[in-house]
């Protein structure tokens, strides 16, 4: 069985499994469970003690992942997942979904949200990111081991922060 953490906001809130078959159940932590003001990572799967299976885990955390056959495609050749199955693509960059979930490596230590690590770019630089925007879309850098849909969005498209007069790429 492969498991994955799966974080909200930096904190672990439960635990996606894969079976050798192929199923995929979800279970909130009973940290999480027990956590002030815990919340559902989705309406469709409330707080509760009992593990989720079936199509509405297999839904929700394949909408983490880009609508793109053609991105998928790509995703999994440039990190060599076995499969485009939404638990091995996310295995590889679920920690860097849409929106406030992150699924990490099972029982690895989760970084803090709180802060932003950025380098600033020269206008040089920021000229050819944009101009390799098809060879690598989202911002990755070929040389880094990067991957980037969450502030983004899962297209071929970056997103660079303006602090004071420079403009910064995650890195």
């Amino acid at each position: 069985m492969e498991k994955l953490t799966v974080a909200l906001n930096g904190i672990i809130a439960g635990t996606l499994e894969k079976t050798v078959g192929g199923e995929m159940s979800f279970y909130y932590q009973r940290d999480w469970l027990e956590r002030a003001g815990s919340r559902a990572i989705s309406l469709s799967m409330p707080l509760r003690e009992e593990r989720y299976r079936g199509k509405i885990v297999y839904n929700f955390f394949d909408n983490l992942l880009p609508d793109s056959e053609q991105i998928r495609s790509r995703i999994k050749v440039r990190f060599h997942v076995p499969t485009k199955q939404p638990f091995d693509l996310l295995a590889r960059i679920g920690m860097d979904c849409v929106g406030a979930i992150q699924l990490w490596p099972y029982e690895t230590n989760i970084p803090s949200v709180q802060r932003v690590d950025a380098e600033p770019l020269t206008e040089n630089e920021i000229e050819h990111l944009l101009q390799r925007y098809k060879d690598a879309p989202l911002g990755m850098q070929a040389e880094v081991d990067d991957f980037r849909i969450s502030l983004a969005g899962a297209q071929e498209k970056t997103a660079l922060q303006r602090v004071f007069r420079s403009h910064l790429v995650s890195s």
